[in-house]
């Protein structure tokens, strides 16, 4: 996330404290994420073309593994 917050700033990340209503939270959030990162988050990519490079520079928000596409035989964490 582009605002994202650091030790010094916690106490202006409020989506970050669990005491806060859900919807405060949530507004938070938002306000702090560019219009790129929120239609990413609610972009699903197939597996084969999830590259990390694909998940990192456009925020992707999930990844599919169905349809026929299962992960390679021994694959790592990382594939």
């Amino acid at each position: 996330m582009s605002n994202s917050c650091s030790d010094s700033v916690k106490a202006n990340c409020v989506y970050k404290n669990q005491n806060e209503q859900i919807e405060v939270r949530v507004k938070d959030l938002l306000s702090k994420m560019t219009l790129n990162e929120k239609a990413g988050q609610m972009t699903q990519i197939e597996r084969t073309v999830a590259t990390h490079s694909a998940i990192k520079d456009l925020s992707i928000g999930s990844i599919l593994t169905g349809g026929g596409s299962g992960p390679f035989d021994k694959a790592s964490p990382c594939d």
